[in-house]
């Protein structure tokens, strides 16, 4: 069970080095949608971070982890108290598959322990238009919540 993820950002030869030289560490290399220059690299090791980025997040919640391919869609978003139990009880729909959006493979929600209010929350989906679909829809109240408090950044995963 995942219990930390840690990640960071770079050029893809700084990050294949990494995973290079840390063989016995989980790792998942992703490159931007919309920047093919751009890079982001989780370790799910469950280990300390081996990262400078400062960018570590305990788990507390996950849905349907069981594999780290597709596409990315990263949430950050800062939550006060109640705001937190608002998100928390959209979250806990989908812990019913059929709550789920279509094509919505995996979640998970971490927590920043040094800010009390940022959250990193990680969709997996199926593709992209899965996704855009979900994201568009005019009655998706969660979208509606999180579209206040979020930044978002879209990444799929490097298959080499």
């Amino acid at each position: 069970m995942l219990k930390n993820l840690n990640l960071t950002f770079g050029p893809e030869k700084q990050l294949q080095e990494i995973i290079e030289n840390n063989k016995d560490r989980q790792m998942v290399l992703l490159e931007s949608v919309t920047d093919s220059e751009k890079f982001a690299l989780l370790d799910i090791s469950n280990e300390e971070s081996i990262f400078h980025s400062q960018l570590d997040y305990r788990i507390y919640h996950t849905i349907n982890l069981k594999e780290w391919n597709g596409f990315f869609e990263f949430r950050y978003v800062t939550l006060d108290t109640e705001q937190q139990k608002i998100f928390n009880a959209h979250l806990g729909k989908w812990d019913d598959p059929f709550n789920r959006p279509v094509g919505l493979k995996s979640t998970l929600v971490g927590h920043d322990e040094r800010k009390d209010y940022e959250f990193l929350m990680i969709n997996i989906w199926e593709d992209q238009e899965d996704y855009v679909e979900w994201e568009n829809e005019s009655d998706n109240e969660f979208i509606i919540f999180l579209r206040s408090e979020e930044h978002t950044s879209e990444l799929q995963s490097r298959s080499d």
